[in-house]
């Protein structure tokens, strides 16, 4: 349990656009950073901060190796849970605050 955390992977999402802004691309890896743009149902629009990594493993398939995503900066991040909270209200379906939190 963590306190930042709301459930956001738990969320109902429509879709997810994956935008990178940087590919690093080295001997048997290769990395990204960029955004990830979720939406909703309602409406509900975010955009987080996304890190990713893979690798080659020994019979040449590609791994996840790191997966990093957040909001930029508290704000943003108060917001998200605000927006989700809002959301869960507006919802029919019963949501515990700690699904929210």
């Amino acid at each position: 349990n963590f306190k930042d955390d709301f459930g956001f992977a738990n969320r109902p999402w429509r879709s997810a656009h994956f935008v990178n802004q940087e590919v690093f691309i080295l001997p048997g890896q290769a990395y990204t950073m960029g955004f990830v743009f979720y939406q909703g149902e309602g409406g509900l629009q975010l955009r987080a901060e996304i890190l990713t990594g893979f690798v080659l493993d020994d019979r040449g398939s590609l791994r996840l190796r790191l997966h990093h995503s957040g909001f930029p900066g508290a704000k943003a991040a108060r917001q998200a849970r605000e927006e989700l909270a809002a959301e869960a209200m507006a919802s029919e379906e019963p949501v515990t605050l700690k699904q929210i939190e």
